[in-house]
């Protein structure tokens, strides 16, 4: 009887090692060019996530409050390592802002199989510019198009 508790409780932890040691081989990070601006330039915000899944995440973004976006781009990558599969994909948005001020980019969620991981915030002070800020509807959709979320492996080549 003591032999099976005893190899039971090494069963257990050797489950939860392997699930730590998973864990930390996932990198979730967002990332903005500038924390000051005018309203004449624009903004690049950057989530970057590296994992073991063969799956590109579910990201749920910011609603980007003060900004529109103007431009997005996607490039993800699949390597072998040591012996180990590695997925990386990176999610960029160009923004202009909408007003003067500071304005917050609020935490993006990023799931990947059954963790969810939240991004920093930022706060951008932005001021007025040379020319006058134009009047630009706010994007009210973030959701990402559904090529980004497709549970399908992709591949960049």
């Amino acid at each position: 009887m003591k032999k099976i508790e005893l190899m039971l409780t090494a069963f257990i932890a050797a489950g939860i090692f392997l699930s730590s040691a998973q864990a930390s081989e996932i990198k979730v990070e967002a990332q903005v060019d500038k924390k000051a601006m005018t309203t004449d330039e624009a903004l690049t915000y950057k989530i970057s996530v590296s994992s073991l899944e063969n799956k590109l995440p579910e990201i749920k973004l910011p609603d980007f409050a003060g900004f529109t976006v103007i431009s997005q781009a996607q490039s993800s990558s699949f390597n072998f390592s040591s012996g180990k599969a590695n997925n990386s994909a990176v999610f960029i948005y160009v923004l202009a802002c909408l007003k003067v001020g500071k304005l917050e980019i609020k935490p993006a969620s990023v799931k990947i199989g059954k963790d969810t991981f939240t991004t920093e915030s930022f706060v951008i002070e932005v001021k007025q510019g040379k020319n006058p800020l134009r009047s630009r509807p706010e994007k009210q959709d973030n959701a990402l198009p559904e090529e980004f979320t497709s549970d399908r492996p992709q591949y960049a080549l």
